[in-house]
């Protein structure tokens, strides 16, 4: 209800083009041994088709299907555990992993998804290593280092419902190689500090611009301390960079994007102080009381504009400043065991300057509530049901309108959701000893809840869940 939705013809209770059919699969296996070296795997795969729903607020909405979407992620990990070495004590942790996708993208000429009008295919492929080492430091200090090294592979396929549409190759390498020294002040305080290099290469870009190697330097500094067994103090403050992935620099994503393979690396400034309640008498009642002050600076921002012949364009233009505070408290009533009560809440002020111009260059950001909270309650176990509840803020935020060439206003809204849990021991000495049974009511209002323009959240959610273990 309250969406301009025109719905299925055949039931006004759905909302055009948003359905879902996903099947997945996951396993983990690990082998610890006693000296705390251990050697693991985890793969996970799904299959799915589904629907994107079309835009409310624009005249020419995308009619966008995803008939098959398919990808495998396998990862290998192996660690040594804490073992003492000729300087002291260390670990060594190394994982390798790879993840596949294939996928492809109907773009439909009308609502009634009969006529294809273009067919996008891709397929990616993305190996990572990565490996972390720590080690002990004379005066109780201690040493931390990681890499990683990646390898991003994408075949796409524009107009591929034509036989002349051929594959295209693009390809991402990314390192990053950090460390970082923990040292102790004083008996109640830490002082720890680090640096990361990070590097971007794209050896195949079909054709377009390469953008060559890409390098930054980070770097963060930050302490800790007790002030009382109760009370602990903390801030921190670091610069990384991001650079932009594939498809941000070269994807046409059906023709509704110009590339630009000129997009330079983000770079985040942030800082953060706070304080952290949990020892001492909030312990002995179960609270713990979290607030932390903030302030980031992004300068060279992506972000998405409008080119006068309708297609979207990614660019290197504004700088984003944000700050503000965040809260959590938890409560954890020794009367009541299992039972708790958490809140959090975030108040910040996020403003957005468009660096090519000087004057009238402040503006809101996009999808960024300035005022956002969570309340949530879980109740005891009572004959072996466990009750839960949770209620959710996302005050006013703003969105880009591309037909009005102005930000709009999606209005503060408040949902809640509720779920029962029932555990069940079954008489087997077998692999399954446990049941679990779930039902939960999400959106228990049926509010319409917008997080961005012209794609409300779903309305009132019915889910039934099963697990065994």
């Amino acid at each position: 209800g309250g969406t301009v939705d025109p719905g299925d013809p055949d039931n006004d209770k759905l909302r055009t083009n948003t359905d879902l059919d996903q099947t997945d699969g996951f396993f983990a296996a690990r082998y610890d041994h006693t000296s705390g070296a251990y050697v693991g795997f985890t793969g996970t795969a799904y299959t799915a088709e589904r629907g994107v729903a079309p835009e409310q607020h624009i005249r020419a909405p995308r009619f966008w299907r995803y008939p098959s979407q398919d990808r495998t992620l396998g990862i290998v990990s192996a660690g040594t555990g804490r073992r003492s070495t000729p300087l002291g004590r260390g670990s060594l942790d190394v994982s390798a992993g790879q993840t596949t996708q294939e996928l492809e993208i109907e773009s439909y000429s009308n609502r009634t998804y009969a006529t294809i009008a273009t067919l996008e295919k891709g397929k990616e492929r993305a190996n990572i290593m990565r490996v972390q080492a720590s080690h002990s430091l004379p005066f109780g200090a201690q040493l931390r280092a990681a890499g990683s090294v990646s390898a991003v592979a994408y075949d796409e396929t524009l107009d591929a419902q034509l036989a002349t549409a051929t594959a295209v190759r693009y390809e991402q390498e990314l390192q990053s190689v950090g460390a970082e020294v923990e040292v102790p002040l004083f008996r109640r305080a830490l002082l720890s500090g680090g640096v990361v290099r990070d590097e971007a290469k794209t050896p195949k870009t079909g054709g377009r611009t390469s953008l060559g190697t890409l390098d930054k330097t980070g770097w963060r500094v930050g302490s800790t301390m007790m002030v009382t067994d109760a009370v602990r103090l903390h801030a921190s403050v670091s610069e990384r960079a991001r650079f932009a992935a594939l498809r941000e620099l070269y994807s046409g994503a059906l023709n509704r994007f110009d590339p630009n393979p000129n997009l330079r690396p983000e770079n985040l400034l942030a800082m953060e102080a706070g304080v952290t309640l949990d020892g001492g008498v909030f312990a002995r009642h179960g609270l713990q009381l979290q607030a932390a002050a903030f302030r980031h600076r992004l300068d060279d921002a992506v972000i998405r504009i409008t080119l006068p012949n309708r297609l979207f364009r990614r660019i290197n233009r504004d700088e984003i400043r944000s700050a503000g505070v965040e809260m959590l408290a938890t409560w954890t009533p020794v009367a009541l065991r299992g039972a708790s009560l958490t809140a959090d809440a975030t108040i910040q002020k996020i403003r957005v300057y468009d660096q090519t111009i000087t004057t009238n260059n402040e503006r809101r950001a996009e999808h960024n509530p300035e005022r956002r909270a969570n309340l949530a309650l879980l109740s005891p176990s009572i004959a072996g049901f466990r009750a839960s509840a949770m209620a959710r803020y996302p005050g006013v935020q703003y969105c880009q309108h591309p037909d009005l060439a102005r930000l709009v206003e999606l209005g503060s809204q408040t949902t809640a959701d509720a779920a029962v849990t029932r555990n069940f021991s079954l008489r087997s000495r077998g692999l399954f000893q446990r049941l679990t049974a779930l039902v939960a009511l999400d959106n228990v209002g049926n509010r319409t809840v917008y997080d961005q323009c012209g794609l409300p959240q779903p309305g009132r959610t019915l889910r039934f869940g099963v697990t065994l273990g």
